[in-house]
């Protein structure tokens, strides 16, 4: 599964999205005990940094390419900030799995 499969598996996840307007794919491997803290991915108040890089996140999709040996893990998308955020999904990693977010 090359990035060109990636991406057009990522075109029939997001009808209506073009190739053209996506960020590069981004690969990451967590090692044990190692997490990415909450952030969000689409910032509405950040006018000079979307100059800077083209426009704003919208949509975020991720692929799990294994679950051998792993404890948590999840991933948690959230709606609002601060104290009022609250948890809208939560995805399990397991190999294959996916799973998609548009923005506001």
């Amino acid at each position: 599964f090359g990035e060109l499969e990636l991406i057009e598996a990522v075109e029939k996840l997001l009808p209506g999205t073009s190739r053209s307007r996506y960020e590069a794919p981004t690969v990451i491997r967590y090692e044990r005990g190692q997490k990415l803290a909450p952030h969000f991915d689409a910032n509405r108040c950040a006018d000079a940094e979307d100059a800077n890089r083209g426009g704003q996140t919208l949509a975020t999709v991720l692929v799990y390419l294994n679950d051998a040996g792993l404890e948590g893990g999840e991933t948690c998308f959230y709606a609002g900030h601060g104290a009022a955020a609250a948890e809208v999904a939560r995805i399990t990693p397991r190999a294959g799995a996916s799973g998609r977010y548009r923005a506001p």
